[in-house]
């Protein structure tokens, strides 16, 4: 059993149309909750899916008390999903750690209670990483495994991160940190929040760990990776360079 070394744990689920994923993931993370020693709330941050995810989670909501649902009016980006989901629960719950994860099961839930168990080493912030000894991916193309890897380098290379896999969303943050990190300073709103967040993060003097985990490909759905997202990135990635450098 996981002691209760963090005090109150939020994990924190951005979606859109994640109807199907998340009808299973929450009760798998419920039970994992209910088997550990500490008190966790489940936090689903979404974008309007027009597939009806709101509703999945808002019928959780009535059976489980620990499950939270954030509606916005639209499709507003992960980044700015994750910042509000900090947000609600750092002030409304008073959560000590907050965990993000994708809701399409590439992150697996089982692995949660390791990525805890690290965080209990003294870091600060705790990644399930694809990029140290044990870690991998699994069924992704390609393509998705180059962009992956030359995202990783560019950040490594122009940003001088001492972190293996910047760009993974599977954290666990204590709250302190978020809260010493200006989130209404974050400009990234899409997936370059996830990077853009561990910088400002690493920049000030937080001790970031990584545990290995393995990515799958998704089991239902989309991805939501597009053009748009890596001209969005590499934005961004330049931007922080440009500033670290001036």
């Amino acid at each position: 059993m996981l002691t209760n070394h963090q005090g109150k744990i939020s994990v924190v689920i951005p979606t859109y149309n994640e109807g199907k994923n998340i009808a299973k993931l929450i009760p798998m993370l419920v039970d994992l909750l209910d088997s550990v020693d500490f008190k966790g709330y489940i936090v689903v941050v979404d974008d309007n899916s027009p597939d009806g995810t709101f509703q999945v989670v808002k019928n959780f909501c009535k059976i489980f008390k620990n499950v939270f649902i954030i509606r916005r009016e639209g499709r507003l980006g992960l980044g700015s999903a994750c910042a509000v989901g900090f947000r609600f629960s750092i002030y409304e719950l008073e959560a000590d750690v907050i965990i993000t994860m994708d809701a399409d099961f590439s992150h697996d839930p089982s692995r949660i209670p390791e990525i805890l168990e690290k965080l209990n080493e003294g870091y600060d912030i705790v990644i399930g990483s694809r990029y140290i000894h044990g870690g991998g991916v699994k069924d992704w193309s390609r393509h998705r495994v180059l962009v992956s890897h030359v995202a990783n380098s560019l950040i490594h290379h122009l940003l001088s991160m001492d972190v293996k896999d910047v760009t993974s969303n599977f954290r666990a943050y204590r709250s302190t940190v978020l809260k010493a990190v200006d989130l209404a300073k974050i400009e990234s709103n899409d997936f370059s929040f996830v990077p853009e967040l561990l910088y400002k993060c690493r920049r000030r003097g937080f001790k970031v760990g990584e545990v290995p985990v393995f990515y799958v490909e998704r089991r239902l759905g989309r991805s939501k990776l597009d053009v748009k997202e890596i001209f969005s990135f590499l934005k961004t990635v330049f931007r922080l360079a440009f500033t670290r450098r001036s």
